[in-house]
């Protein structure tokens, strides 16, 4: 009986759980996607480092899916409220007539778990669609080489998604038994709601909390731009989450009446059309739910920040590998140990077919040699506006190389050579953080002393070639490109193998090669620990750690991005569709007084609109600044520079008028259904 019961209700109250519907549809999904594809067998192919990779990724997912059951808690707690009031005077009526609460929880806690079963079942679907398109993203993230079937499907993965089910069933159950011991449900079929009285406060008393609340905030966004954001993190943090807490809450706190009392002043707006009732009824909705809109704007914040960050390090990534270098392999031999003591210069291409290197995997090789300045970075370019990552820079010696052998570095990869005049030199640089610098140097001054030799910029003195394979984050920050007899006055400090194969190659049989080489002639160098003579970078390796670890912090934060918007744009949209609904008295009456549907339906909407953008208000300068912050962290991390890309934002407000649109189509619905039980 209950259970038909149920049945009936949910088909009747399709757009009561429409939204709550949609939005478990989507979180069943995208949990089975994301947890599914780690199952996909392309991950079984992985090795190495990538395979490290794929384990820690598999280490911190379960964390975050923990962090989405937390959110998934709030938006059941948030459906379950909004279920009560849409429906109050039918639990009333069943009260009234005998129904005891337990019973009228069973029937809630069946319609809930049906909902939620046509989700799961939809979720799950949708999921493999999600799937395909993630193992696409997740091949370039992890630099996976892998040509068969995108879709794959975990029964491993269903279970896990399964009892995510049966928690948001459980939490369901709980919390409307929860409530329905705390009230008398005959009670519902009053017809108004206390909480809709309008509290008036003192106008006096609420500007000084709104500009309190104002000033505080500023406070803290100026604090956290500090240079020093790892000191703040670790002596302040709990002290700025708080103060950061406090003032939200007494923003919206006293922004409902800021908003009337602002809007007073301007009589000829106040008093215009329906102006009044919108913004007491907007005010009246905002004094009710502080608490909710404090979170809200934090985790709509959170969520910018987030989908700003994955993209700017995606891209930046790609960018690095992209610049990696145009070789296949590099072999360093560092002449200078820690203690400075030198080694014998060697012909690395010798040493390596000594080491077992086969024709193909030697290639068509290059040596090229580095040599140290008697001049230090300080001395050409402006040091003190540098990036985090270049810091000490300006007190390191320059880099120089040969132009006989930068000309061999160009031919190798097809590019065209450069000349120099008798005492001239050039700039090489491809770092994003000392670029300006370097061109600046070359236009203002130009010259330079070098060895005892004057020398000027020759004509086109500026190059942003890739010489060598450069580790992401190694970018080259400035290396003279001389002529030859200048550096055999300097003391050289590396000799640099680069070459491109020739045919095919095991990467993996070369750098188990390479690695044997780095062992065999590595020196302990007592409390400077180990040293390398000889050091190795593969293109392909390069690439698979780099996108690897990259990867894992952009997957995760794509995966907690799309989580929480949808989360917390659903849980706007039931509030305010909740609120619109609660309003069903006052737009009957407006009804009996002349309002046409057209105009009631402009007073939802705008109402609705000021309801979604209300968060927004601390949403967007709170990501706006988290963003800088989360970027610097990633810099750190990854060792890149990693520009702000803003085509994300993008997306996060087409989600947001898609939801605005909906949640105003749903509440127009509801409200007439629910003004129809008046007459």
């Amino acid at each position: 009986m209950h259970l038909r019961l149920a049945y009936k209700n949910v088909k009747r109250n399709r757009s009561t759980y429409l939204v709550y519907f949609m939005t478990l549809t989507i979180i069943y999904g995208l949990i089975y996607s994301f947890t599914g594809v780690l199952k996909h067998p392309m991950f079984n192919e992985l090795s190495g480092a990538q395979d490290l990779i794929n384990r820690i990724l598999n280490q911190y997912m379960p964390l975050a899916s923990a962090f989405v059951l937390i959110l998934l808690a709030l938006l059941v707690l948030y459906v379950s409220d909004f279920v009560m009031r849409r429906r109050q005077r039918e639990l009333g009526l069943y009260s009234s007539l005998g129904m005891r609460n337990s019973k009228i929880g069973a029937i809630l806690s069946y319609e809930t778990g049906l909902v939620n079963c046509l989700a799961l079942i939809s979720g799950l679907l949708l999921g493999q669609v999600f799937s395909a398109g993630l193992t696409l993203l997740a091949k370039k993230l992890f630099s996976i080489e892998y040509d068969k079937t995108l879709f794959y499907f975990s029964g491993e993965t269903v279970l896990q998604v399964f009892w995510v089910f049966v928690g948001v069933v459980l939490v369901s159950a709980f919390l409307t038994w929860r409530k329905l011991r705390k009230i008398r449900i005959i009670s519902f079929l009053s017809d108004r709601d206390e909480e809709s009285v309008i509290i008036a406060n003192s106008g006096r008393l609420d500007g000084i909390l709104f500009t309190v609340s104002i000033v505080l905030l500023l406070l803290v966004l100026f604090f956290v731009r500090s240079d020093n954001l790892k000191v703040i993190i670790k002596d302040h943090g709990t002290k700025v989450l708080f103060a950061l807490i406090v003032a939200v809450l007494l923003f919206y706190y006293s922004l409902s009446h800021a908003l009337i009392n602002l809007s007073k002043k301007n009589k000829k707006f106040y008093y215009k059309g329906y102006n009044t009732l919108t913004l007491r009824q907007v005010s009246r909705n905002l004094g009710k739910n502080i608490q909710a809109m404090a979170l809200l704007s934090l985790s709509l914040g959170v969520s910018i920040i987030l989908a700003l960050a994955s993209e700017s390090s995606l891209k930046a990534t790609n960018k690095a590998i992209d610049g990696a270098g145009p070789y296949d392999f590099m072999v360093i031999q560092n002449l200078v140990d820690d203690l400075g003591q030198r080694y014998e210069s060697a012909d690395i291409k010798q040493v390596l077919i000594e080491e077992g290197l086969t024709a193909e995997e030697l290639g068509n090789g290059e040596q090229l040699t580095a040599y140290e300045a008697d001049i230090v970075y300080e001395d050409i370019i402006d040091c003190s506006d540098l990036i985090r990552a270049d810091e000490g820079l300006g007190q390191k010696p320059v880099e120089v190389i040969k132009v006989s052998d930068y000309n061999k570095a160009m031919r190798l990869q097809g590019s065209e050579e450069v000349h120099l005049g008798s005492n001239e030199f050039m700039i090489n640089c491809n770092h994003e953080g000392t670029e300006k610098q370097a061109k600046d140097f070359l236009k203002n001054k130009g010259e330079l002393t070098l060895a005892g030799v004057k020398l000027t910029a020759s004509e086109n003195a500026y190059r942003d070639s890739t010489f060598t394979i450069i580790p992401p984050g190694g970018n080259d920050r400035g290396t003279l490109i001389v002529n030859d007899e200048i550096c055999e006055m300097l003391p050289s400090t590396s000799n640099i193998y680069i070459t491109k194969f020739t045919g095919d190659v095991d990467v993996t049989a070369l750098s188990e090669k390479l690695n044997d080489l780095e062992e065999e002639h590595a020196a302990h160098l007592g409390e400077t620990g180990l040293w390398w003579e000889y050091m190795s970078y593969s293109k392909k390796e390069l690439s698979d750690v780099t996108y690897g670890f990259n990867g894992v912090i952009v997957f995760i934060m794509l995966y907690l991005d799309i989580v929480i918007i949808i989360i917390s744009l659903s849980i706007l949209s039931i509030q305010s569709t909740s609120e619109i609904t609660e309003q069903a008295d006052d737009f009957s009456v407006l009804k009996s007084l002349g309002t046409t549907p057209k105009q009631a339906g402009k007073l939802v909407s705008r109402q609705i609109l000021m309801y979604f953008i209300a968060p927004m208000i601390l949403a967007i300068p709170f990501a706006y600044v988290g963003t800088n912050l989360v970027i610097r962290l990633l810099e750190e991390q990854m060792k890149l520079i990693i520009p702000i890309k803003w085509t994300a934002l993008s997306l996060v407000i087409l989600l947001l008028i898609v939801y605005i649109v909906i949640t105003n189509s749903l509440a127009k619905r509801t409200l007439k259904s629910e003004m129809s039980k008046r007459i």
